[in-house]
């Protein structure tokens, strides 16, 4: 990649603060300039399709198709622009997720603005990157998650189940769920009781494994 250009980024979040907080660090960088924003993962694929930014910064929970589906479109479509991967979740499943998406780094919202800086400028020389605040834990999580992890099928769970568990997989709040499916957080708690007690477990990282043992997170139009 040349970087005698300055990097042309791509700011991706649904929440329009954290884009402003996100744009001020990068604003006074000599090397780096903010070419568009999106505030869902439709909007960050069509912006990256149109300006070919240098980078993408995609959070991974966002609504309309998701953060994770919007890095593999943008991985898929765009060979020059590099993606990382935002998220304010340090589980390992939420990295891999991201990574087998395509993203060439990961990198966490409570990082130090240096941080994402370095992170950055190490894509735009060919590297990857893994936010140093994940834990060791975490980094030898990702490797030890098969790709495909054997799970009952999904015959248990209601059509609107299925639905809550995929958001739930990529990466959305309650709160980003409602808002997607039209239904309330209360409701969307009411699911998502129902599908712990049929995946057999609370656990978030659980639920994107048994959704993508079977085949549920959104496929790439």
């Amino acid at each position: 990649m040349d970087c005698s250009s300055p990097i042309r980024i791509l700011l991706a979040d649904d929440h329009a603060i954290v884009r402003r907080a996100l744009c001020s660090f990068i604003v006074g960088e000599a090397d780096m300039v903010v070419v568009g924003e999106a505030a869902n993962g439709d909007e960050a694929f069509k912006i990256s399709i149109a300006l070919h930014p240098t980078l993408a910064l995609i959070d991974i929970a966002m609504p309309v198709s998701g953060g994770i589906p919007a890095i593999a479109k943008i991985v898929r479509c765009c060979n020059d622009t590099e993606v990382l991967a935002l998220s304010a979740h340090d589980d390992p499943m939420f990295v891999r997720a991201a990574l087998d998406a395509g993203a060439h780094g990961y990198i966490l919202k409570k990082a130090e603005p240096t941080t994402l800086l370095l992170a950055i400028r190490s894509l735009c020389k060919g590297h990857t990157f893994l936010d140093p605040l994940l834990s060791d834990l975490a980094i030898q999580g990702i490797r030890r998650i098969p790709a495909s992890h054997a799970v009952r099928g999904t015959d248990v769970l209601s059509p609107r189940e299925k639905e809550v568990l995929i958001l739930l997989a990529e990466g959305y709040t309650p709160s980003q769920i409602a808002r997607e499916l039209l239904i309330t957080a209360k409701t969307v708690e009411t699911y998502r009781a129902r599908i712990c007690e049929k995946v057999g477990s609370h656990a978030r990282s659980d639920m994107y494994r048994y959704a993508a043992a079977n085949d549920l997170l959104r496929t790439i139009a």
